[in-house]
């Protein structure tokens, strides 16, 4: 199988405080195909997540964002 690893920037309309964004990489960090999850440091609305293409898709991602009850999209990395 060949491994596309890619990034992706997800947006969150909401500024998330210091806890809420750790629960929210930490669930997608938990999700197969995802390799490496965090907010940028001063700006606690974008979420990079680095991801294998293959394994998983972005629009999953962005779909266990909406689960944890924010609104977002997918800025492309």
């Amino acid at each position: 199988m060949i491994h596309h690893s890619v990034k992706v920037v997800i947006h969150t309309d909401e500024a998330l405080d210091e806890s809420s964004a750790r629960t929210v990489s930490a669930s997608l960090r938990g999700i197969p195909g995802v390799v490496e999850s965090g907010f940028h440091a001063n700006r606690n609305h974008l979420l990079i997540v680095g991801y294998d293409s293959g394994a998983v898709s972005a629009q999953t991602l962005l779909e266990a964002v909406v689960k944890h009850g924010y609104s977002a999209q997918l800025i492309g990395l």
